[in-house]
This record gives structure tokens, C-alpha cells and sequence, in this order.
């Protein structure tokens, strides 16, 4: 199957998924939490999302590989591989039904193919290909200014996160917000990164990412122009573990943010 074929099929399914989680987030859900974590949830829907998803991709397209946050079936490095987030900001999903997303991206030999992000309550799919572009709802992005000032950002970060770096790593976040317009939180970290790919965020930090929250939305920070990586580590490559992540509308403030804010106890 050509990755036009894969890729035609795997808009339906998301939207197809999305549909059915829609219908599921009105009616009662089994809430557990991940290593009795209060702020890390998991529901019955992410379970059924992502068996649904795996199904559908496994019955249609034979040989291929899953890396998966659930992980309903195992993955096999360097393959035909997809990353699936079945439903990213899970607290989003069960406390106000709306700012989740269903997350899937392509990959081969371990090289992003295209990426999907499905905003369900809103209705909005983001796509990104390698090499071909970034498109929300079939509109294509523009590509992001180079030389927006640091002073004119708006930044995403979490309590969370800015504790567990202070923990981790000895940094002091909390300076980073004398020197930007703003910063919010909304709990969706695939959703933030197209939103920064769409132009409407400038930086979004987060000290513990998994491979399938932003495997798809980098995608289209690459064709829009912004920068990305892993701050604390030499490699990116798809881990299973949670790592620090940052994404910035231009290769500038991505560096600025490292060398100003995030240099201390470096690994």
C-alpha cells in the first residue's frame, strides 16, 4: 500500500474514532489513575480509542509496527511504525469534554511520514507531511515568522512541569515569565503544538513528554517553520520514557529559551 492509501485511511479512522469518543464522553466512564497519580488519568475510552484504532490499521494494512500509550500490542524499532495516542489530555476529556485529541502519526524506519491531530469537540484535523506541508482542516498553514521578539510570546507550561524541572534538573522556570506576554496551561500537548504550528502560541514546554503526545504534532512545527526538541537529551529518537520536551515558532526562540533558561545541571 502506497503512504497516499495510508494516509486517505487513516483521516477517515480518526474522524471515525473521534465520533465515537464524542458519543462516549456523555455517558459514564471508568476512571483509573497511572501509578496512583491524582493528575494522570486513564479511562475506559482511552482503552477502547486506541484497540479500535490498532484494529482497523492491523486488518487493512498488514506488516506494520505500533508504539502505542496504552500499549495494546508492542512495538518493533526501524518498521513500517504507528504512534498512537488515543486520547491526549484525558483530564480535558473526562472534566469538560472538550480541548482533547486523538493523535496518530506515520512513521518509517523510525523517520516521521505525516501525522494527524484531531481536535474532536472542535471538529478540526491537522495534518502534517514530510517535506509536503501543514494543513487544519484541509487549509493550508503559513509558515511562521522568524523574528518574533521573546517579549511578544505566549508560552504553555504547567505547575507540573515547572516543579519537576526545579526537582530534576535545579532550573528555575518561573523567571522565563518576567520575560514573555503571557503563559497558560491547557493540558493537551498535542493540541498546543498545532496550535503553535497554526500560529496561535509561541512556546510550549513540558518536562515529561511521551513519544505519542508530540510524535505527530512535530510534524508540523517542521513545515511551518518552528523548531523543536529534547533539551536534556542528545538524541531524539522514539522513546517509551518521559522526557522534557520544547517547541518554539522559530529556531531563535527555541535557542533562546535553551541558553537563557533551561542550562542548569544540563545531561
Amino acid at each position: 500500500m502506497s503512504t497516499e492509501e495510508k494516509l486517505i485511511f487513516a483521516q477517515a479512522l480518526i474522524r471515525e474514532a473521534g465520533a465515537q469518543l464524542r458519543s462516549r464522553s456523555r455517558s459514564e466512564l471508568k476512571i483509573h489513575l497511572k501509578n496512583h497519580d491524582v493528575g494522570d488519568l486513564v479511562s475506559d475510552a482511552d482503552k477502547q480509542t486506541e484497540k479500535l484504532l490498532v484494529s482497523a490499521i492491523r486488518k487493512r494494512f498488514k506488516g506494520q509496527s505500533f508504539l502505542t500509550e496504552e500499549k495494546w500490542v508492542s512495538y518493533k524499532p526501524k518498521t513500517q511504525t504507528w504512534i498512537i495516542d488515543p486520547i491526549d489530555g484525558t483530564t480535558n476529556f473526562v472534566t469538560w469534554k472538550r480541548d482533547y485529541t486523538i493523535s496518530i502519526a506515520y512513521y518509517e524506519e523510525e523517520r516521521p511520514v505525516f501525522g494527524l491531530v484531531y481536535d474532536v469537540e472542535a471538529d478540526d484535523l491537522y495534518l502534517g507531511i514530510t517535506g509536503g506541508g501543514a494543513w487544519k482542516n484541509g487549509e493550508r498553514l503559513a509558515k511562521l515568522p522568524q523574528d518574533k521578539p521573546l517579549s511578544r510570546c505566549v508560552a504553555d507550561v504547567s505547575l507540573k512541569s515547572v516543579a519537576l524541572l526545579k526537582s530534576r534538573y535545579g532550573i528555575q522556570l518561573e523567571k522565563l515569565a518576567s520575560h514573555i506576554r503571557g503563559h497558560r496551561s491547557s493540558g493537551c500537548a498535542s493540541l498546543c503544538l498545532c496550535r503553535l504550528a497554526a500560529g496561535e502560541l509561541d512556546v510550549y514546554l513540558s518536562a515529561h513528554l511521551k513519544t505519542w503526545d508530540y510524535a505527530a504534532a512535530a510534524i508540523l512545527i517542521n513545515e511551518t517553520g518552528g523548531a523543536w526538541g529534547l533539551p536534556f537529551h542528545d538524541r531524539q529518537a522514539l522513546y517509551s520514557t518521559s522526557v522534557p520536551f520544547l517547541a518554539a515558532g522559530s529556531r531563535d526562540l527555541y535557542t533562546q529559551i535553551v541558553n537563557k533558561f533551561l542550562t542548569v545541571n544540563r545531561i
